[in-house]
């Protein structure tokens, strides 16, 4: 029974896949909508809608998508494989490597124990203990704490013998929220992608210490989160036995020479972020250098396998995601998006426009991944935006923030991830993720747009 709803649910997808491109072929060209720019669309909304269900494995549609660009000469292959030209594809192979190589020699997690067993007594301080062990892997490993924080949070679950219950959702959904939302705050190869959609038409560079101060309101939104789920998912009276973290601490021994090695490139790949303003050096060439730099004489801590380990279909899927705004903007379609939006947003205030952009994304979201909506949305609400005079980077912070507001797990993988260990019900993972999108609604309008006109940003 299971399998044939599956294959029905397979149908499905793919029958939406094909309908919705072939609607937008059915619809009339005009001086506007010119046959290319209805070519263009149908092509990327069906590969994206692929990218969305997850019919294909990403590389196949993220391979051909380029190619049809090119034979359909809607593009020039100088225009549809700029992305290969820039940093954001070497930046994701770097980042993976270093993080592949802090994973396995136990880096990371010796500083998420530790943390752990200095805070984890009750259920607050064990929360403030997962939160601190997403912050500092974050800074150690930009964009890489979504692993680690989720094998922690498991361990611990099955270590108190919590089971599928409401503790256990809120020690692993601390884990994702602290493994990501300090993205919002630390410079990282996920966020750069979305200014590099929209690189054509506006500057796509940020130093790591401007990033920082553009959203210094988002160091307060993780503790807020966190106390949020305490609220939520808190025990009565209950004090934890934290022995197994000491004992696995002790397991592992003393730091080995390999993890001093990760720690001094991890701090000098921090140097490096923090003093871009001073060596006016790309940020991204600092995480593919720091994967390659463990491999040479004198650290020897890299390997064959972590060079394996790389995801390269998620690194071709990137490219094509930038492809399709590099190509956009080519054609023009930016532009035609942004003049027929104009008219409804001119007159309104930089709330609005905000408002507007965080709603559109949030909605998104039930049948796009955030990948998906920065492809779609990017572009466009960076021409707007700079048609109002709003600076593009506040535009790019709200696409990230929204992006990453989900009310079910199946709308992104990375939550889904910490869902499939089996240890958080759908109906607590709904609760949790509904205050927070409503909460982040609030404190975007609140504390961070206000916040950005104090700074000049907006």
């Amino acid at each position: 029974m299971k399998s044939k709803l599956q294959v029905n649910a397979k149908v499905v997808k793919w029958a939406i896949i094909i309908l919705i491109p072939v609607i937008i072929l059915l619809i009339p060209v005009n001086d506007v909508f010119t046959w290319q720019i209805r070519l263009f669309s149908a092509a990327t909304f069906c590969t994206i809608l692929m990218f969305a269900f997850e019919v294909l494995p990403n590389l196949i549609p993220a391979m051909i998508l380029p190619v049809f660009y090119i034979l359909a000469n809607l593009a020039p292959a100088n225009v549809v494989f700029s992305p290969w030209f820039g940093t954001i594809p070497w930046m994701f192979i770097g980042g993976f490597l270093f993080a592949n190589i802090l994973i396995r020699i136990g880096l990371l997690k010796r500083v998420a124990y530790w943390i752990i067993e200095k805070t984890g007594k009750s259920y607050y301080g064990l929360l403030i203990g997962i939160m601190l062990s997403g912050l500092a892997i974050n800074l150690l490993a930009p964009g890489k704490a979504i692993l680690p924080l989720a094998g922690l949070t498991f361990g611990i679950c099955k270590a108190l013998n919590l089971g599928k219950s409401k503790e256990s959702a809120g020690i692993m959904m601390a884990g994702f929220f602290s493994a990501y939302i300090p993205l919002q705050f630390i410079y990282n190869p996920s966020f750069a992608v979305i200014p590099n959609m929209a690189a054509s038409i506006t500057n796509p560079s940020i130093s790591f210490l401007d990033y920082f101060i553009h959203n210094i309101p988002f160091v307060l939104w993780i503790p807020i989160v966190v106390f949020t789920i305490g609220r939520f998912c808190k025990p009565k009276d209950t004090v934890y036995q934290m022995e197994f973290v000491s004992e696995e601490l002790k397991a592992m021994g003393k730091m080995t020479r390999d993890e001093k090695k990760g720690v001094v490139i991890s701090l000098c790949l921090l140097v490096y972020m923090l003093t871009s303003g001073l060596h006016n050096l790309d940020i991204s060439w600092g995480f593919l250098l720091a994967g390659c730099i463990m491999y040479l004489p004198g650290f020897n801590v890299g390997t064959k396998e972590d060079i394996q380990k790389i995801d390269f279909s998620m690194i071709f899927f990137t490219a094509t995601c930038l492809s399709i705004g590099a190509v956009a903007n080519a054609m023009g379609f930016g532009k035609i998006i942004a003049d027929l939006v104009l008219p409804m947003m001119s007159g309104t205030n930089i709330f609005v426009m905000i408002a507007v952009i965080w709603i559109i994304c949030v909605i998104s979201n039930f049948a796009l991944t955030p990948m998906a909506i920065y492809a779609t949305f990017t572009l466009a609400f960076t021409q707007i935006g700079m048609t109002l005079g709003i600076n593009p980077f506040a535009v790019f912070y709200t696409i990230q923030a929204a992006g990453a507001e989900v009310i079910f797990p199946y709308e992104w993988a990375l939550p889904l991830f910490y869902v499939s260990f089996g240890l958080i019900a759908t109906k607590d993972f709904m609760k949790i993720c509904g205050i927070k999108m409503a909460m982040s609604m609030v404190f975007m309008m609140v504390v961070v747009v206000p916040y950005w006109l104090l700074i000049g940003l907006v």
